[in-house]
């Protein structure tokens, strides 16, 4: 801390609830928080960041228990203070006539340097680039001092692993250790390592003089051979890594070659840094939506925020800047996301650039209360597709721009000003008076908002599925369908569209994207002819075969095998080798959206998603295997009978590890499925009764019994249906079960059986 504020530098406010106890009992708190650039040496300047400003410190102090918690230690004696830093003298202080240690700050400088987490060197020996450009030589080669005249007296060594396979002894890493004078090699299995072969032998620790941080401007000579007279002799670039077989430095030049070199210089003062936060969002599926990387550039030393076809202009009454930091909590931080938009064939539609806040810093109850924001089903976009093909309705779809911003908050939220923007006064922030995105609260108040527009419109949100809207106006029926900003407008051709369209882009700014083909990353393949639409992923499933390897793999004709059953023995799978998780998610995704016919494979996979072996690996490529063969697969509605149909049957206890049975149901409307599922049921049943609940047995003839009467009472919910003729149920054959592929594997015949009952072809 320090009272000196002149010395400071980038202030900022200080975190809430902070107070400093001086040794008297006395309290103060910090009004600002700061950097302090300090020389250590002529041409050196550290800096040390977080220093507390605060004006009634009779002296600038150093906190010896912060030091502490880096990794610093201390030895306190009447000549003085010690520190250290891994049984490294860093520096001495020196104990003055009233009992203050006076730090020496030259003598910090090769503390400085090693414990670069400490400190951050801002010029070390003010490196002159153009001087270094056209001044610097080759450094000089030393005389090599291993030559050896005996056995052992230079030893050569390296270590492998961890191997994915341990030997019969447990040793996952082997150590090779080769003599120079006699050549003589010796390899030796260990079953960790702890410490490197270099400490155990010389019981030193390894020179590391030699490291420096990646990224780091270095300066490499340019030999005379391939320059002329007038040319620098050096050029400028970054270090990426190491030589491998020789001695020398790997370097990213800044005309984008990467060389090697020994004769390098470095300036480690100007850390690399992005122009632009980055994302820290994890790998995920191959979709095409997905973020791309932000650029990194090294040498700019300011940032550019990138410029989109999307990026969410300042409205033009924004407010003025909130009042300084001290009068109110702690803004929330915002960041720049890029993204890449793409149509159906996956071509680049535009690019995006979009003001995202840090809403994983907003508190509960402070800065939100309600989170919640309904969206449509699958279920309810495949009925209502299916209803557009049976009665042949329009379809149209509507994207609303920067939806989340039309959001209004009730919640008073502060944020810091966007990268790329000042405010003149470090203590100045925004007031939001409208939603950004990453709010936890945007998603809502942006559901809200467009809820009471429609209200206006004419439209009210279904019972069933809060994402349905319909059009409350008998003479004028329609249907709308949200999932967040993508509308899809589902009208009759007496009901027009366009005054629909017309009305909702006078309230929000939104794109007209005509009539609808491509809606959640689904194909919408329509022949009105036949009064069929075919709902289809085959992009999606092309990109996932060549995220793998399967694009041109040998196909299998079911999605799973149906003499093999899973169970949890078997050889562990390396997941680090194989990411089995994120191609069951893949898969899980396809299933879920419009193949059913892989729904019972899938859903046995992602039961071992906690320790897959190798047959759970083998089972999966046997789904994408079936994929390579059926990419454009599809749910078709309208080619089969009219109305709905339910399909439900049951195995008896096909899981091996639990003894449980599996549930598969399949709803047929217009004879495309709308609704599946293939699930464990809860318990065990221990007869095919209680496994098979919705039998014409168990709804026109219970069976009362000590076997069934734990059934619970939610599973007769159908028997009522029955009695009020609401429903009727019949006994299908288990040759003629469309469901039966849902509830284990089956061969190829009743396979594609299955499969077309279902409506996919």
């Amino acid at each position: 801390m320090t009272p000196l504020k002149s010395a400071l530098t980038n202030l900022r406010p200080p975190p809430d609830n902070l107070t400093v106890t001086f040794g008297n009992g006395a309290q103060a708190e910090p009004t600002a928080v700061g950097d302090i650039h300090l020389e250590l040496a002529p041409g050196r300047i550290a800096t040390i960041t977080d220093v507390l400003y605060l004006p009634t410190a009779a002296e600038s102090l150093f906190s010896v228990s912060y030091a502490a918690q880096k990794g610093y230690t201390f030895s306190f004696g009447a000549d003085g203070c010690t520190i250290y830093r891994h049984s490294t003298t860093v520096a001495t202080a020196p104990a003055t006539a009233n009992n203050i240690y006076y730090l020496e700050m030259p003598d910090m400088v090769t503390g400085i340097r090693v414990t670069a987490a400490e400190f951050k060197t801002a010029g070390a020996n003010a490196l002159c680039e153009p001087c270094t450009l056209g001044k610097q030589h080759r450094l000089p080669f030393n005389t090599s001092t291993s030559a050896t005249k005996a056995p052992l007296e230079l030893l050569h060594t390296d270590l492998c692993g961890p191997l994915p396979v341990a030997s019969a002894g447990g040793s996952l890493y082997f150590n090779t250790i080769l003599d120079d004078f006699t050549g003589m090699s010796f390899v030796i299995p260990l079953r960790h390592k702890d410490k490197t072969p270099f400490e155990l032998f010389y019981g030193t620790k390894p020179d590391v003089s030699h490291l420096r941080i990646f990224g780091a401007t270095v300066f490499a000579h340019t030999p005379s051979a391939l320059r002329t007279k007038l040319d620098p002799v050096s050029q400028p670039g970054r270090l990426i890594g190491y030589a491998a077989n020789r001695k020398g430095y790997k370097i990213l030049l800044n005309s984008g070659a990467i060389i090697t070199s020994r004769d390098v210089t470095f300036d480690e003062s100007k850390p690399p840094k992005p122009t632009s936060p980055t994302s820290h969002k994890p790998p995920s599926q191959p979709e095409t939506s997905q973020p791309e990387p932000v650029p990194f550039a090294f040498d700019s030393d300011t940032e550019d925020v990138g410029a989109a076809a999307d990026a969410q202009p300042p409205p033009e009454d924004a407010p003025p800047p909130s009042p300084p930091l001290a009068q109110r909590r702690q803004p929330i931080p915002a960041k720049w996301v890029y993204k890449i938009k793409r149509d159906s064939n996956g071509n680049i539609e535009r690019y995006k650039a979009r003001l995202v806040v840090q809403g994983f810093r907003q508190r509960e109850g402070i800065d939100y209360d309600e989170v919640f924001a309904p969206v449509s089903k699958y279920s309810t976009l495949r009925t209502v597709l299916s209803t557009a093909a049976a009665q042949d309705l329009d379809l149209h779809q509507l994207d609303i721009k920067t939806a989340f911003l039309n959001g209004t908050i009730d919640e008073e939220v502060y944020v810091s000003p966007p990268p790329g923007y000042t405010l003149g006064k470090p203590t100045l922030c925004c007031k939001l008076n409208k939603a950004l995105y990453g709010l936890k609260q945007a998603p809502r108040a942006w559901y809200q908002t467009l809820k009471a527009e429609l209200a206006k419109l004419g439209f009210t949100a279904s019972q069933a599925d809060a994402g349905l809207f319909i059009s409350t106006d008998p003479s004028k029926p329609a249907y709308l369908l949200t999932y967040v900003d993508d509308i899809l407008i589902v009208t009759p051709k007496t009901t027009s569209s366009a005054a629909i369209k017309q009305k909702l882009m006078a309230a929000f700014e939104a794109r007209d994207l005509g009539n609808a083909t491509f809606f959640l990353g689904m194909d919408l393949i329509r022949d009105r002819t036949a009064k069929t639409i075919k709902l289809a992923q085959s992009r999606n499933i092309k990109d996932l075969l060549s995220k793998y390897g399967m694009d041109d793999a040998k196909t299998a004709s079911t999605p799973a095998n149906a003499s093999i059953k899973l169970t949890k023995q078997g050889t562990p799978l390396d997941t680090q080798t194989h990411s089995y998780s994120a191609l069951v998610g893949s898969l899980m995704y396809l299933s879920i959206c419009t193949r059913p016919d892989i729904a019972q494979a899938v859903g046995a996979l992602a039961r071992h998603m906690a320790n897959p072996t190798t047959d759970h690996w083998t089972a999966a490529k046997t789904v994408l295997r079936y994929l390579t063969g059926t990419p454009d697969i599809g749910i078709t509605f309208g080619a089969g009978p009219p109305g709905l149909q339910v399909f439900c049957d049951a195995d008896h206890a096909g899981d091996i590890d639990t003894r449980r049975s599996t549930t598969g149901y399949a709803f047929i409307f217009n004879g495309g499925a709308i609704s599946w599922a293939s699930r464990l049921q809860p318990t065990v049943a221990a007869s095919t009764t209680e496994a098979d609940q919705t039998a014409l047995k168990l709804l026109k003839n219970p069976i009362v019994s000590n076997r069934s009467k734990h059934i619970d009472v939610v599973h007769h919910f159908a028997r009522e249906r029955v009695a009020r003729n609401e429903v009727t149920f019949e006994y299908i054959s288990t040759e003629s079960m469309v469901a039966d592929a849902l509830t284990k594997p089956v061969p190829a015949t009743k396979f594609n059986f299955c499969r077309a009952g279902m409506g996919l072809s």
